[in-house]
């Protein structure tokens, strides 16, 4: 069984090609969504992510939802966190006093439930927070109010946030090979590189894996498929296993399948055609919000991350299906014809 939510990003970063990073748009139904349990916990996953709730065997209160939790109060759905390390925010184009944070934004909550609902999606972007104003950080929101982002972050899947090889630019001509920094929104409300529990990831990427957990019962998803697709006449998807390695800069800027020598991974495009031709060029998919006021004429990427959920007890282990998140970047190409990665005569 397969689901399908969407995560949009758009934007041009250094490496992340990115300046409005994530959007969301509503995730997969509940009778889409994979559910198993195992004694007194029960476990679900679908296209946003992998949720476990027990029940107390020892009178234990009910878990309060977001409406309890607020009392009332008014919730606040966004907050700013530190621009992370690796990413390169917009330029500072008039020079004002300042600096940009990641703002991150809550929508399609269902206050009556506990974390959020099937529809919930987290928007990530860019804001500049002029000098003198004090941005809205996770430790300025109420108690209430970070309860509820700690209960959606440890539901939701690693974002994969994109980086283009060789050069963030995307060429003409030029083999562009995709690689992924998997991110999770910490307790701190700052984003981090997600790693898989008890490793150390040397490529500072980070893992496409989550498990949560209660005494012996785990549940878990880890990616097992990635495929790009450029949504260009023209162009296939390619797969791109269930993470692609790292660029190896000291490897040659082509496939190596093609050209010995050559870097191993196999998640790349060669474009014929820079973005200005991307009206004619474009096979029809929803855009994504904002991509009409993007400065430049852009393809539309989509990354399909497909996630493999289970839940354990013991030596029992249940299914919980393959679901699919889909991520939307944003990809400037360039006329300027690529100097690296073009086949050697």
């Amino acid at each position: 069984m397969r689901t399908r939510t969407w995560i949009q990003r758009i934007g041009l970063g250094v490496a992340l090609l990115a300046s409005s990073l994530v959007a969301g748009t509503p995730a997969a139904q509940a009778d889409q969504s994979g559910v198993g349990s195992s004694g007194s916990c029960s476990a679900v996953a679908n296209g946003s992510g992998i949720s476990m709730y027990c029940l107390a065997t020892d009178g234990g209160a009910t878990v309060a939802t977001i409406a309890q939790l607020l009392g009332g109060a008014a919730f606040q759905p966004c907050m700013h966190s530190r621009v992370p390390d690796g990413m390169k925010p917009p330029v500072n184009q008039d020079g004002a006093a300042g600096e940009y944070w990641v703002m991150s934004c809550l929508a399609g909550v269902d206050v009556d439930t506990i974390t959020g609902g099937e529809d919930v999606t987290v928007q990530l972007s860019f804001d500049f927070v002029e000098a003198g104003t004090e941005p809205l950080t996770y430790g300025n929101l109420s108690e209430a109010e970070r309860r509820i982002w700690r209960r959606i972050q440890y539901s939701g899947y690693p974002i994969p946030f994109t980086a283009a090889r060789p050069s963030h630019v995307v060429r003409v001509n030029q083999y562009t090979f995709f690689q992924f920094r998997w991110m999770m929104l910490q307790d701190n409300g700052e984003y981090e590189v997600h790693s898989r529990p008890g490793t150390t990831d040397g490529g500072g990427n980070g893992d496409p894996f989550i498990e949560i957990g209660a005494g012996e019962t785990q549940a878990r998803a880890e990616a097992s498929e990635i495929v790009i697709d450029a949504n260009v006449k023209g162009m296939q998807p390619k797969d791109c296993g269930h993470d692609p390695p790292v660029y190896d800069f000291e490897a040659d800027p082509l496939p190596g399948a093609q050209f010995p020598g050559g870097q191993e991974s196999e998640c790349y495009f060669q474009f014929d055609h820079s973005s200005a031709a991307a009206e004619e060029l474009s096979e029809e998919i929803p855009m994504p919000e904002g991509a009409e006021d993007y400065p430049v004429p852009v393809f539309i990427m989509t990354v399909t991350v497909t996630w493999s959920a289970e839940m354990q007890t013991g030596d029992d282990i249940e299914s919980l299906g393959d679901h699919d998140m889909v991520v939307q970047q944003a990809i400037p190409v360039t006329e300027i014809p690529g100097l690296v990665g073009n086949p050697r005569p």
